[in-house]
């Protein structure tokens, strides 16, 4: 079975890469103005890509813990479940807005995407903590409050989908040419949480929890280039030391985020084969 499911997200992967093209360069062809597949096609290119990648991360991660039940062992597990729910929403905020679903201007667009990025790093940090507690012999959170705490960061997150439209003029006027935005606040932020959960899951690695190395050792490349995804942004968009066009800049932030994903997959798909090994021992 896991032999099965390598093959097909290797076959997704390379399909995308062969199909989406045409897709974008069709559905682009008239804001290119007849010039053909370009840079805005490469962008959608890569957020379709980057979206079907996390469907398949999220149906994975699903399995593992409604058929190995792993949340009875540790509800960090549905923490970490939500948690890639809401980063792969920042990609699809950022696409409905770049498609213009949700007309908002490009200020309001990365303020608001970064929140629904902090959100999820929340849950991210409060999964590797219980990882901790129960590395520990610690009693983690209670399966109740851990829905709980799931779903207020969930409504949240779709809050932030309704109210982006209705406030973005006010957000525009207030926040646009203040001192925060020309400093980047959102992406010194990102770049320091993201720091935060990578240095504390390198701490976590040499618990003696069963499973601790195969949940943290993808985790921690994938908070590395979480790191370098923003600090990318905060050198390019905010303190502007190097200079290039938004469309160059916007591709190689895609580019870090199809990593991300094919990472976290084979991560995944590494442990329930693990998991699957030890119960039939």
């Amino acid at each position: 079975m896991y032999g099965w499911i390598k093959i097909t997200t290797i076959f997704l992967i390379f399909g995308l890469l062969i199909t989406v093209p045409a897709f974008a360069q069709e559905v682009t062809d008239d804001d290119l103005g007849g010039e053909g597949y370009g840079e805005k096609a490469l962008l959608l290119e890569l957020e379709v890509l980057n979206l079907s990648l996390f469907g398949f991360l999220v149906i994975l991660i699903t399995s593992l813990i409604v058929k190995q039940k792993i949340y009875k062992t540790n509800v960090a597990w549905i923490y970490f479940l939500f948690a890639i729910v809401l980063y792969g929403l920042t990609r699809f905020f950022y696409i409905v807005s770049d498609q213009g679903i949700i007309p908002i201007s490009d200020d309001t667009l990365e303020v608001f995407w970064h929140l629904i990025f902090f959100n999820s790093l929340f849950l991210f940090l409060i999964s590797i903590k219980d990882i901790v507690k129960k590395s520990q012999y610690i009693k983690p959170r209670s399966l109740k409050r851990c829905l709980s705490i799931c779903m207020i960061s969930t409504i949240f997150t779709i809050s932030l989908f309704f109210l982006a439209k209705p406030l973005d003029e006010v957000f525009v006027s207030v926040f646009s040419d203040s001192f925060w935005a020309k400093i980047g606040i959102q992406h010194l932020i990102a770049f320091a949480f993201s720091s935060l959960v990578a240095f504390t899951l390198i701490e976590i690695r040499s618990f003696p929890e069963q499973y601790n190395s195969h949940f943290t050792s993808p985790l921690v490349i994938v908070f590395v280039l979480f790191v370098t995804y923003h600090f990318w942004e905060l050198l390019t968009e905010s303190l502007e030391i190097i200079v290039i066009s938004e469309e160059i800049i916007e591709q190689v932030e895609q580019i870090f985020v199809v990593p991300i994903f094919v990472v976290l997959i084979f991560g995944i798909m590494h442990l329930k084969k693990l998991i699957i090994e030890v119960k039939l021992q």
